[in-house]
């Protein structure tokens, strides 16, 4: 009898023990993925410019956990919390999800340019431009930087005079430019950069304060320009590694120049006179070896705003003979700031001048 109690005792132990078990097998694969579970997300649709963050917020009706996804996570990033950050133009749907429940967010992030980005004209000669853009309803109007240059009327550029100036055109918040250079004398050049992305040609902008962002509001060619707001004290404004090499070799010493667009919101903020403030370039990956650099102690002359710097090759300071087959390497450092400056840099290319 009391074999046959114990058993029975037993019996009712291993019951209740595999009773619980199943209950709380239920209940976590409830909380996994409830039934009656819903997802509200807001906003559901969302515009940002490249840089730009938003938080997206999603209530979960037995709050759960939720996981965030991108459709393109080229354009538009999301954190594990739910922050999203416009990296590069298009369109994205953000997810939220929870087990079976999800809710999403469509986000575009607005582009316009317009082809050709750069060109050479002659004084007289004229030439159609197009804008791409998304969204694609946009009516764009048209305009130039300079008129002394050239006009534009429906997006046709005549070349007036000799000069460089930006086509531009606008709509809805929304800028593109493209470089025309008007000269009857004919012009060889190589981009090195063309500031269109963070990363590209297997190198990434750097700067000593942090990553810089693109900025559309007013490239010098393409699509964006590369800006940093430096609030404090900086040595390294900008700088890059090309994984990929860049060939300047259709370039010459004797006739070539670097060129560079440079935004300084505040030139008197900058302490340009001192020390070894200078922009170079090299074809090697190890600093001060095989570059030339330029001094901006030897009056470049900026001055607040964008200034379009053309730098003789043949008049740079040199470390060891540079290759220019084999590019690999930006810098403009060492320009010690007294406050705070937003600097941008666009459009970076060895240009040479032929006959």
């Amino acid at each position: 009898m009391k074999s046959l109690l114990a058993l029975l005792s037993a019996g009712v132990l291993l019951t209740a023990a595999f009773s619980a078990c199943s209950s709380g097998a239920a209940e976590e694969a409830g909380t996994d993925d409830n039934p009656l579970r819903t997802i509200t997300l807001t906003p559901t649709q969302l515009g940002l410019m490249p840089g730009e963050e938003r938080q997206l917020v999603a209530t979960v009706s037995d709050g759960a956990p939720v996981k965030w996804n991108s459709s393109d996570w080229d354009a538009v990033s999301v954190s594990a919390e739910g922050v999203v950050k416009a990296l590069a133009y298009g369109i994205a749907t953000v997810t939220a999800a929870s087990g079976h429940a999800t809710a999403s967010c469509d986000i575009t992030v607005p582009m316009a340019s317009v082809t050709p980005s750069s060109v050479q004209l002659k004084v007289g000669e004229s030439m159609q431009f197009e804008t791409e853009y998304i969204p694609a309803d946009l009516q764009f109007e048209w305009s130039t930087s300079d008129e002394k240059v050239i006009t534009v009327k429906n997006g046709i550029v005549t070349a007036v005079a000799e000069g460089s100036a930006m086509v531009i055109a606008k709509a809805a918040g929304l800028q593109a430019n493209a470089k025309v250079i008007v000269s009857n004398t004919r012009l060889n050049y190589v981009y090195l950069d063309r500031c269109d992305a963070i990363n590209e040609n297997g190198g990434s902008w750097q700067t000593d304060a942090g990553a810089p962002t693109l900025d559309a509001s007013d490239p010098r060619e393409g699509l964006y320009c590369v800006r940093k707001d430096f609030p404090g004290a900086a040595t390294v404004f900008f700088s890059k590694s090309f994984g990929k090499s860049v060939d300047a070799s259709s370039i010459s010493i004797e006739n070539g120049y670097f060129v560079i667009d440079m935004y300084i919101s505040n030139v008197s903020a900058l302490r340009l006179d001192e020390g070894d403030a200078q922009i170079e370039i090299a074809s090697s990956a190890t600093l001060d070896q095989n570059e030339l650099h330029w001094m901006f102690r030897n009056s470049l002359g900026l001055n607040d705003g964008w200034n379009h710097l053309e730098l003789p090759l043949a008049e740079a300071l040199a470390n060891d003979e540079i290759d220019l087959s084999q590019i690999r390497r930006v810098r403009i450092y060492n320009t010690a700031n007294n406050g705070a400056v937003v600097m941008k840099i666009d459009n970076l290319m060895l240009l040479e001048k032929q006959p």
